[in-house]
Formats: C-alpha cells, structure tokens, sequence
C-alpha cells in the first residue's frame, strides 16, 4: 500500500537539514569536517544513535573513516568486509541501498561481527560515489530493531548524492592547492565538473520523483530540486563573479525568474510576471535562502493563489542607500499556509526571511505581498 502520509514535523526539519546540508558541502574546504558534518546530521535525521562512513582499503576491505556513536579507536582502525555477504560490501559492489530492519532475521547477509558485538540490530546503507569510482558507503545502525522505510533511505541517498559532490570538488580542490602553476585550468575544470554534479544530482532526483507512487514523496523530492537550483544558479554566478562569497542579488533573481517563467509555463497559465531588480551584492549564504524564498513564493502563488483567469506575480528589488527592498508579492487569493506536502510555505519563507534580513512584513489582503529588508555585504568579508 503507498504510504501518502503527510511528513511528521520531525520529516520535516530533516528536509530543512538536508536543504542546509547543501550549503555547508557547497562551501566546505575540509574532507574530514565535511563527513562529520554528513555524520551528525543523518544520525539526527534518522533519530539514529549510530552512523559512520567507510571507505574501500587497496585490500579491499572497508575502513571506517568516520563515525558516530562509537567508542574511541575505532574510526581510523577498524575493517569490515566488502564481499556480497556483508551488508555495506553489497551496497558498494552492486550500488544499491541495503535496508536490514532486523540482523538477527537477515537471510541475505552475514552481520559484521563489529555490529554484533556491539548490539546494532538494525542498518540501512547506500554508496557514496567518488570520481569514477565509489568513495565508500553511508551507514546508519540502530541498536534497537527499528522499521527504516523507503523515506528513510531515500534522505539518506540524498546526502550520500550531495557528500558525492562534495568530496569531488574538496579533492580537487586540494589539487589546486599542490599546484599552483595549474591553478587556472583546474579551477575552470573544477567549475565544469560541479556544473555537471548538480545537473546530475538533479536529474537523478526528477527520475526518482517521476518513478515514485508516493505523492508525499513525489513533492518532497521536487523540493529538494528546487532547493538544488538555487544552489547551481549561485554556483554559475561566483564562476562568473570570480567571487567565493558574494554575488549581484538582482542578476541571481532575474535568472531564477527566468526559469520558473520556462518551468510554470506562465503564459499558458494567464500568469504575468513584473519584475524590477537593481544591483545589490549580497553575502552568498543569504543570497540560497533569499532564491528558495522566491521559488516557494511564484510555485505556491501559480499553483493555488490564482483562478483559470491567471493573474501577476511581481519581484521587485529596489536599492535604498545601505538598505534593499526585496517584495515578491500576487494579486490572487493568497495561497495554502499548509501547501507543500506537509511543510508550512509561508512560514518557511517567514523563518527563512527573518534570518537574512532586518525585518519582514507580510500582508495577505489582497493576494500576498512579503516584503523583505536587507543589509548590503560588507565587502571585507570577501
């Protein structure tokens, strides 16, 4: 039977997590802080009490690089094996998520003896790729017999999709540190191949939502596609800037709204858009939450505020000495506070908003106007 229970306020919070998680691997420099960070926050978002990550040996075995919930000594020093009778040797050979709701019921694997020993009686896991090549394998265990469904693995496969990325571009990354009379070839080698992680990351992402039954599923998914688009549009304009920190926050809305226009297809649904941007440089942290806002603001407003007759959805970006104006506003009904599969729209925009800017006003008498007040980036944070 589809499961199309509405997420659980704790789903949710992890999908925000998640979202987060995209930023931090977007800006990481360090491998190690990276896995830690994927660690602690899929520990947390399974309600886990362990979790690490292990990595192919030349032997071939699996070393345990990072982890959660151990004692001291282990990560760094212990071995477990990759053949198909071990649950992460199966998910690293054949590439595909392994849940064992129960270890001492398994029939398909053999329990490492390092989770028998240390009473995990349940384990979910999936491949974590690397260039060419798996990096190793996610897994999350539970001391307790635990039921990790297909929601469960699918926000696992989200990050080990994101952490994928990530070490692609912290490896090379470090390579540009070694090298320096390649700098330039690498950076822009470097540039292509996360242009192409993300369209990756996204189109594995649109596969898995047009294959699922799961309609909750099916619009977290597209949420998290959203929330990728924001992060690849930020990625092209820093290429273009040659800046790692801040970007011109009314071309990067222009390019958002150009696409919603393409993905919403405005004109066949009577939906104009008017939009007004100034230049505004912006930190670019701030700048992924501001262009999540507006993808949730125009897909609500085109989805539930306006009848068959359409209506208008307006961007402005004014400038106003040290301080910016950003109003996304519609002139339709207003749209569900509850609309997107569990998640509260308007509030999520709320919080987002109020953590990047001086204040917020919403008003929701006719249609919806949300009004946020931002600071210019200082420019010697760059």
């Amino acid at each position: 039977m589809t499961d199309n229970n509405p997420l659980t306020e704790h789903e949710s919070l992890r999908t925000q997590k998640f979202a987060d998680f995209g930023e931090d691997a977007l800006a990481a420099d360090d491998l190690d802080e990276l896995l830690d960070t994927a660690i602690r926050n899929v520990a947390e978002g399974l309600e886990a009490d362990h979790a690490k990550i292990l990595t192919p040996r030349p032997d071939g075995d699996l070393l345990i690089i990072a982890g959660i919930g151990w004692e001291d000594g282990v990560v760094g020093n212990t071995i477990i094996p990759a053949d198909l009778n071990s649950p992460p040797g199966y998910a690293l050979k054949t590439g595909q998520p392994v849940r064992s709701n129960n270890l001492a019921e398994e029939t398909r694997f053999k329990a490492p003896e390092f989770l028998v020993d240390r009473g995990i009686r349940s384990a979910v896991n999936v491949i974590i790729m690397g260039e060419g090549k798996p990096f190793g394998v996610l897994e999350v265990d539970s001391t307790d017999v635990r039921d990790f469904t297909e929601r469960d693995t699918a926000f696992l496969q989200g990050y080990s999709q994101l952490l994928s990325a990530a070490i692609v571009r912290v490896r090379q990354t470090e390579k540009l540190k070694e090298v320096s009379e390649e700098n330039r070839v690498l950076l822009r080698e470097l540039h292509h191949r996360i242009g192409n992680d993300f369209q990756l990351m996204m189109s594995l992402i649109r596969h898995r939502g047009r294959h699922s039954q799961n309609e909750v599923s099916k619009a977290e998914l597209a949420w998290v596609e959203t929330r990728l688009k924001s992060l690849s549009r930020l990625h092209d304009q820093l290429r273009r800037t040659n800046s790692s920190t801040h970007v011109n926050l009314g071309e990067y809305l222009s390019s958002i709204c150009t696409e919603l226009a393409s993905v919403h297809q405005f004109s066949s649904r009577s939906v104009e858009l008017d939009m007004k941007t100034e230049a505004w440089v912006i930190g670019a942290s701030d700048a992924i939450s501001i262009g999540l806002i507006l993808n949730e603001f125009v897909t609500n407003s085109v989805e539930h505020a306006f009848s068959d007759e359409g209506g208008t959805v307006t961007v402005e970006l004014k400038a106003n000495g040290d301080e910016a104006v950003l109003t996304i506003a519609d002139n339709g009904r207003g749209f569900d506070d509850t609309a997107g599969s569990g998640r509260s729209g308007l509030g999520l925009m709320q919080a987002l908003a109020e953590a990047v800017s001086t204040r917020v006003t919403r008003e929701s008498d006719a249609g919806v106007r949300f009004s946020i007040y931002l600071k210019a980036a200082d420019p010697q944070d760059e």
